[in-house]
């Protein structure tokens, strides 16, 4: 930041006179340009500093400071960082004035002073005295002996005006001041040496006054002096050299050409010197015309100023001037033809039939290959119509001379174009370098980049962006096949895999498979040839066969896949010529996909209920994948009945199929009494083993005596090496969201026991990210979709780092034959309306303060340790920044339990939770935070309002939800997130609240499912309870970009921290 002396305060910087000073004449007029423009956004004013941000190449952040007796100005600008005050600036000063206060200790004393100083005027000075003193500022354009044409500024005296004639012109419209000039019976003016008092200028605020005062300072040496007309109200006058006013100049609005008048006679041919302005050609003379600035030239036409926007050089155009007309005699025409025609239309434009002038073609880039010592060459050229031009060429125009010998075309080359293909052929985006670093336009490859990598991964990408390339077929070192390479398959099946024998030719020649393959795996486009030639691999065969050939098991002939892994071969057989087996593996693929036409099971005799159209749809799918000893999920929605689904179809087995071995039913500890509630209810005859006590068998010879074992997690785990030695007939895992994490030792655990067919049930298969159905159906299908490494790298990072939508799609329909998701609004329309709602509460003031508080400490200490990898004890500072803004949203005294004043949130709760007893509701009030929910309890109880509770350490689990269903009096169940989000039927609720937003929406969703199910006959209400203007308001957001990845493969929504960035964190601790 750089600081310069004080005058008085912030504002007296803002007005022109200061900015020019501060900036100079250039940047000045460019940072007005940018005010006028509309692109400052002012985000702070007050008497000491600015703040804004500025549209320019990027968005820049620009503050003006007011500091002691220094101005202090920065921007984020390449200019401001040097610390120079640059255009934003100049912008963002102009946008602000007349808005910055004056400090009231400061402007009562100029409010005075100024009183003072008029009173004291009155009393010294006559009012025609000061009349007479007033003036105006013009300018003249005069010619003088020594200096040629200069720029002067002239101030005329109003002279003995009455006031009232002077108080009705309106001094800074050019229009105005002009009629006043002419009345003047002596239009004598003064050149201006030295600017008494500005107040004394009548037209100041058109600029007069200022450019007066830099011309004064030098300014007049400035080669762009006259443009300032152009862009201001100003009068300029053509004038003697001390200050006589002949007449006023025009300014021609556009910028016009010079050109040569080409007219062929019966003496010869005549060039005459013009000036083309639109349509009209006006014959230059140095009579009528002169040439009063050189860079950028302008003319003075008889009394119009006329700037040129062609390039030419002023020494030619004086020269022009001076002698407008070349005449050539009949006897030299065609030595003017053949040797100066052409040279003289690169050098200014002809204007004359049959001669065109093209200025805006795109020329079309051309790289010419050669090889020279077995190095490969490239050379750049552009084609303008047909013309070839090598890059380099020091030409200005493309001549293509015409049939008529007076006749030709002329293109102007588009050198910024040229240079912009020239630079980006020398970077590395294509593999080449220049030969010479400083000759531009020849190239060769780089280190690395071999002359095959070349030919077969950058011709094609140079290609596409438009380049034209000759001269491959003279690349001798390596021959590129270009044939389409054609893919023929002979499908063989056993009883629960196919083995793939794959061909692949490149027109007459045979390719190796295992390289074909090998080449795909490692993403390579190319694969060498018998014959010694490279075949292409297509980038259509990458993308769609790389997952193929990573999943499946690699053979002599071709590939293995699992009879699970079907969809993988549509991939294949999409592009492939089937030879024979292709009948066997399409009644077994239409089998596995033709759900609709499932082979409906009758309901078993044991089975005490009965099954509504969507459940028995279920129960038959569930015996077809028994059938095809297939894996599934079962994944609808929380509250649709699986349960019933799966117990009808374990009734159904026991009935049918009489299994020799018993089924492993693994749930949550907190699901237990619910399953023997519910089997008691709908299959009494089934008989279950509770495997979850301390003094549970050792001898796992009694699953035999029993149908099914019912047993935890907690338990698989702590028995795995004993469960693992029994045979089950199917291993069943209710909440397999439970195993979502592949790594967790109860998810390897699960993947360890023997069963002859293995089920799921969720009805959240994905929460967070797309590991977690892979460790689900890793244990469903193994090897479906391969190791956690393959997919990791072909499925993981393309969807979750790139969003690979065709990734997406390839995962979708190799675990859609496996699934089976119905949706409450799909099946169960019959089901009263449930409302969602959102309520935002304003902090109270105290809160707000500890909120910023906390939230500034955080952010001061997080945002500069993540763009590096985060290590463990950053995330967890990262976790206890968050957790400690989410507690202080709820109830600051979570935080700070000495915190005595208002808590907006529970005010709110508890007046509604007052409002829902009046009315006889009932409700469920939920928060990941324990002690929240202990803080509700106090004020519950401080009111004698009867409620129910439950979280981690509540024992008696079924008591509670018992007391709840069944006791009118009990209006409130006050549940912890976490323990009971699952499992839990609480249809005598007919409102839901929840305290807090949890990272995870889905999680939030199936807490209040715990009410919308099967058997509410009343309307749900939910309400998401959260504060304005803090990180809840703020995870929302988050939480709805999250949302895409889970809603496309399985329509279950996303969390949060897994990918966590800078700018998340820049939104969360804002």
């Amino acid at each position: 930041m750089k600081a310069m002396t004080k005058p008085l305060v912030l504002s007296d910087y803002l007005d022109d006179h200061s900015l020019m000073r501060l900036a100079g004449f250039i940047t000045f007029e460019r940072g007005r340009s940018y005010y006028y423009s509309e692109r400052v956004n002012l985000k702070h004013i007050s008497s000491e500093r600015v703040e804004a941000t500025v549209q320019g190449t990027l968005v820049y952040r620009v503050s003006l400071t007011f500091m002691g007796e220094k101005l202090g100005y920065s921007c984020t600008c390449p200019v401001g960082r040097d610390g120079f005050f640059c255009k934003h600036l100049v912008a963002t000063a102009m946008a602000a004035r007349g808005r910055v206060p004056i400090p009231a200790e400061i402007a009562w004393q100029r409010h005075l002073e100024h009183l003072l100083q008029l009173g004291t005027s009155a009393n010294i000075e006559s009012p025609k005295q000061s009349i007479a003193r007033q003036y105006v500022i013009v300018f003249g354009l005069a010619k003088t002996h020594t200096l040629g044409w200069t720029l002067l500024p002239l101030r005329l005296y109003v002279g003995k005006s009455s006031k009232q004639e002077l108080g009705s012109i309106d001094w800074n419209d050019p229009e105005q001041l002009d009629a006043f000039i002419q009345k003047l019976p002596a239009r004598k003016s003064e050149v201006v040496r030295s600017l008494g008092e500005m107040s004394y200028c009548l037209n100041a605020d058109s600029g007069a006054y200022l450019l007066a005062s830099l011309m004064i300072n030098s300014y007049s040496s400035s080669p762009h002096r006259l443009e300032w007309f152009w862009r201001t109200p100003l009068l300029l006058y053509l004038s003697s050299d001390d200050g006589n006013l002949y007449r006023r100049l025009k300014l021609h609005p556009l910028d016009e050409k010079v050109a040569l008048l080409m007219h062929q006679n019966s003496t010869g041919i005549d060039l005459q010197f013009a000036l083309m302005m639109g349509e009209k050609i006006v014959p230059l003379n140095n009579k009528q015309t002169s040439l009063v600035q050189n860079k950028p030239p302008i003319f003075l036409v008889e009394d119009t100023l006329v700037r040129v926007s062609y390039p030419t050089k002023s020494l030619l155009l004086e020269k022009l001037l001076q002698e407008p007309r070349i005449h050539i005699p009949d006897s030299s025409v065609r030595q003017f033809m053949e040797k100066y025609f052409l040279r003289v239309a690169e050098t200014i434009t002809l204007v004359g039939e049959g001669i065109q002038y093209y200025d805006d073609v795109q020329p079309r880039a051309r790289l010419y290959l050669s090889e020279k010592n077995k190095a490969l060459v490239a050379e750049l050229r552009f084609d303008y119509l047909g013309k070839e031009v090598p890059y380099g060429n020091n030409s200005s125009c493309v001549v293509i001379p015409q049939t008529d010998q007076q006749a030709a075309i002329f293109v102007r080359r588009n050198l910024t174009f040229e240079d912009t293909i020239e630079n980006e052929l020398a970077g590395s985006q294509y593999g080449l370098k220049r030969i010479v670093a400083n000759e531009p336009g020849r190239y060769t490859l780089r280190a690395k980049v071999h002359i095959l990598d070349f030919l077969v991964k950058y011709v094609p990408l140079l290609i596409k962006e438009g380049y034209e390339i000759y001269g491959e077929e003279r690349i001798k070192s390596v021959r590129v096949n270009h044939a389409r390479p054609s893919l023929a398959l002979q499908i063989s099946s056993g009883i629960d895999w196919f083995d793939l024998s794959i061909i692949v030719t490149f027109g007459d020649q045979t390719a190796d498979w295992k390289e074909v393959r090998s080449a795909i795996l490692k993403g390579q486009t190319y694969v060498k040839l018998a014959d010694g030639s490279i075949g292409q691999i297509p980038e259509d065969w990458l993308k769609r066969f790389k997952k193929v050939f990573a999943l499946g098991k690699a053979t002599e002939r071709g590939i293995e896949l699992s009879q699970a892994q079907l969809p993988l071969i549509d991939l294949l057989t999409s592009e492939a010529e089937l030879h024979q087996g292709f009948a066997e593996f399409e009644q077994r693929r239409k089998r596995l996909h033709d759900f609709e036409q499932i082979e409906p099971q009758p309901l078993p005799a044991g089975f005490k209920g009965e099954l509504r159209p969507y459940q028995k749809a279920g129960y038959d799918w569930l015996h077809f994948l028994y059938r095809y000893k297939l894996g599934g999920c079962l994944a609808d929605d929380m509250g649709l009945g699986k349960t019933v689904q799966m117990l009808a179809f374990l009734q159904s087995l026991k009935e049918t199929q009489k299994p020799a071995s018993a089924h492993l039913l693994v749930v949550p500890k907190s699901l237990l009494v619910n399953w023997q509630r519910e089997a008691e209810r709908f299959t009494p005859q089934l008989k279950f083993l509770d495997y979850s006590k301390a003094d549970r068998p050792k001898d796992l010879k009694v699953f035999d005596e029993v149908d099914v074992v019912l047993t935890t997690y907690g338990i698989v785990l702590r028995d795995i090496e004993r469960l693992r030695k029994y045979h089950f007939d199917i291993v069943i895992l209710d909440e397999s969201q439970a195993v979502k994490n592949p790594l967790a030792q109860s998810a390897r655990a699960v993947r360890l026991l023997k069963s002859n067919h293995r089920l799921v049930m969720t009805g959240t298969p994905i929460e967070n990210n797309t590991f977690e159905l892979w460790s689900q159906f890793a244990f469903l299908q193994p090897g479906l979709l391969g190791s956690l490494e393959v997919f990791r790298r072909e499925f993981a990072a393309p969807i979750e780092s790139e969003g690979n939508e065709e990734t997406v799609e390839t995962l979708r329909k190799l675990v859609h034959p496996f699934i089976l998701r119905r949706t409450k609004s799909q099946v169960a329309p019959e089901l009263p309306p449930r409302e969602e709602r959102l309520v935002y509460i304003d902090m109270s003031a105290e809160q707000e303060k500890l909120y910023q508080q906390v939230r500034d400490y955080y952010r001061q200490l997080l945002l500069g340790m993540i763009d590096s990898e985060i290590s463990q004890d950053q995330r967890m500072r990262i976790l206890e920044g968050l957790l400690r803004l989410r507690q202080i949203s709820i109830h600051p005294a979570l935080v700070e339990a000495n915190f005595q004043g208002e808590a907006p949130k529970f005010t709110w709760v508890l007046e509604m939770l007052e409002t829902l007893q009046q009315e006889g509701h009932k409700a469920l009030v939920f928060s990941q935070f324990v002690e929240a929910l202990q803080l509700l309890r106090k004020e519950l109880d401080s009111q004698s309002i009867p409620y129910t509770y439950l979280d981690g350490q509540t024992h008696n689990r079924q008591a509670q939800v018992d007391a709840f269903q069944n006791d009118p009096n009990l209006p409130f169940f006050l549940i912890s997130l976490k323990a009971g989000g699952v499992g839990l039927n609480l249809t005598a609720a007919d409102y839901v609240i929840h305290l807090d937003p949890w990272w995870n929406p889905a999680v939030e969703r199936q807490a209040a499912d715990r009410t919308h199910r099967i058997g509410q006959q009343k309307p749900v209400f939910i309400y998401k309870v959260i504060l304005r203007n803090t990180v809840e308001e703020k995870i929302l957001t988050l939480q709805e970009k999250k949302r895409q990845l889970v809603d496309q493969l399985i329509h279950a929504e996303g969390s949060i921290f897994k990918s966590l960035t800078r700018q998340d964190l820049e939104v969360l601790f804002s």
